[in-house]
């Protein structure tokens, strides 16, 4: 069935001429055929998790002409709820908006069932019918999102970095916005060029619209520190030093990833203490390297940690010259052990006493000796009692430590040397040592 009126807008003012035309429009009835489904926006049946999305739901005839809809009509539209919140739909039910709630594969129908005339409801039959699959997925995230790498004009530093892709349906394509700075391989792996700042893509192949982004610096650096730590180490042990260095972005500061590619010279003051010829990659938050010192005998040192470059705008100039230092004071000491007996048992007769000597230990700090602690405590029980001996002063070597015990119960027990400095501003992270001396 097929109907053709012209619509023309008339009044005194509006008459036809030969110059002026009548506005005028062409009204076609026709039979409805065909339902379609589309998703807005991009009309892409694969969506992203808690995104906005809406189901619009259109009528065609045969020569696929979409149709007007008026409010009167009825058309039965129909989300799973597990799957979709709808938070607005029209009269008509051709217009649904809302956000999914749950990752899966669902099917949303369309029913065009009726007509309302007045009071009546005019049934079409057949009804026309209409389907679309669609499924649901988490949102594409890039991890990290953030790194951050030194740039050096003369060592020109080359770097790798994976990203890797979470979420989507695990296919996704990857893409940079600079290649000149950083190429990316469809596996997330991230190979820098040269200075600069990029944003690396990762898009999901059945959706490109669902996607996140990492961005990627590499960037001169602007200052030089040691994270706060232990400082304290046992003679021939290495103490890993934790480098922190920063550049400069939009005028905010930005902690390197990693700065172990960075000519750092590390430089102790006192002789008997050096620095290892390697850089390591970071352990810690903060850090973008790691440098390592070990002394060859008990004492302090201050250690001096640099990085000199030029910027690469006018290597002759010294106004372009960068110098980045950072230090600290670092000690050693001797493992803490008995010396007499040197056996770690001691064996009483009831009612005797002894002194066990130890020695080793942290030293005291040079800025706070005060802070400096030896404590002794014995295991369970009562079996055994034992004190800290002090020398006079000059006669004992500040890490030698004499304990009297003396055996009131027959048994076995253990006294514990406990050598440490208390926390305070000079050394907030100092080191603990103890030792665990069997009394029978």
């Amino acid at each position: 069935m097929f109907h053709l009126s012209q619509v023309v807008l008339g009044g005194s003012h509006l008459v036809s001429s030969q110059l002026v035309r009548q506005p005028a429009a062409s009204l076609h009835v026709v039979e409805p055929s065909h339902l379609a489904i589309s998703i807005r926006p991009h009309n892409n049946p694969s969506l992203t998790l808690s995104r906005p999305y809406s189901f619009i739901v259109t009528v065609h005839d045969v020569a696929n002409n979409q149709i007007f809809l008026p409010d009167n009509i009825i058309i039965h539209t129909t989300v799973p709820e597990e799957y979709f919140l709808t938070e607005f739909a029209t009269r008509n039910g051709s217009y649904i908006h809302g956000t999914p709630i749950a990752t899966g594969k669902t099917t949303v129908t369309a029913v065009l069932s009726a007509v309302e005339v007045g009071d009546e409801v005019m049934e079409i039959s057949p009804p026309l019918r209409a389907s679309q699959d669609i499924e649901i997925f988490e949102p594409v995230v890039v991890m990290p999102p953030l790194t951050v790498l030194p740039w050096d004009p003369v060592t020109r530093p080359l770097y790798s970095v994976n990203l890797t892709a979470k979420g989507g349906s695990g296919s996704v394509g990857w893409s940079s916005s600079d290649t000149e700075v950083v190429v990316v391989t469809q596996a997330g792996v991230c190979r820098t060029r040269g200075l600069g700042s990029v944003t690396v893509t990762a898009a999901m192949t059945a959706n490109p619209h669902n996607k996140d982004s990492a961005q990627i610096h590499i960037m001169e650096a602007v200052g030089l520190s040691l994270l706060p730590g232990e400082v304290e180490v046992e003679v021939e042990a290495h103490l890993p030093l934790h480098v922190g260095a920063h550049t400069l972005y939009q005028d905010v500061p930005l902690p390197f990833t990693a700065c172990h590619k960075l000519p750092l010279a590390v430089e102790p003051r006192e002789p008997s203490f050096s620095a290892l010829p390697d850089v390591l990659p970071p352990t810690v938050e903060g850090s973008c390297a790691i440098v390592e010192v070990v002394a060859r005998k008990p004492g302090f040192s201050l250690v001096n940690v640099s990085y000199h470059s030029s910027s690469g705008i006018d290597n002759q100039s010294q106004d372009h010259q960068l110098q980045l230092t950072a230090s600290t004071t670092v000690a050693a000491y001797r493992p803490l052990r008995p010396v007499n007996p040197s056996s770690g048992e001691t064996v009483l007769a009831l009612g005797s006493s002894r002194l066990v000597v130890f020695e080793g230990g942290p030293l005291p700090w040079p800025l706070k000796p005060s802070s400096h602690t030896t404590k002794v405590t014995v295991g369970e029980g009562d079996k055994v009692e034992a004190r800290l001996v002090k020398q006079s002063s000059g006669q004992q070597p500040g890490d030698q430590h004499l304990v009297e015990a003396m055996c009131r119960e027959l048994g076995q027990t253990t006294i514990v040397l406990t050598v440490a400095n208390t926390p305070s501003a000079f050394l907030p992270h100092p080191k603990k040592v103890c030792y665990c001396h069997s009394v029978t």
